[in-house]
């Protein structure tokens, strides 16, 4: 599994590196991938994936208004989907093919900003 990361400007990889094997204690994930909301621009921009596809998933941002991730942004609660390939909210990255996948979605919340 290749990963690429951005974790936070003021973190550093290490630190992301960390972070991530103790949520791996708590979840079980085989992919993941961390956005950050651009509110100027309307995105959201990958700036954290551990997946084969890291490299497709972080050269484009998403459209803060498109998909699952748009929804928890909309109401702010995290969100599992199950099948999330069938969801008609789906996003496939382009480049990337259409796999069997679940999808948990969780915003966090920085004073009070996602």
């Amino acid at each position: 599994m290749r990963s690429t990361s951005d974790c936070s400007r003021t973190s550093t990889p290490r630190a992301c590196s960390i972070s991530l094997r103790l949520l791996k204690t708590l979840v079980a994930y085989d992919n993941l991938t961390i956005y950050r909301v651009d509110g100027r621009a309307g995105v959201l921009r990958p700036v954290f994936s551990r997946d084969r596809f890291a490299g497709l998933i972080r050269a484009r941002p998403y459209r803060s208004i498109a998909g699952s991730r748009a929804g928890v942004l909309g109401h702010g609660a995290a969100e599992c989907v199950n099948d999330a390939h069938l969801d008609p909210r789906a996003n496939l990255i382009p480049g990337t093919p259409m796999e069997v996948e679940s999808l948990v979605v969780v915003p966090l919340r920085v004073g009070g900003k996602l």
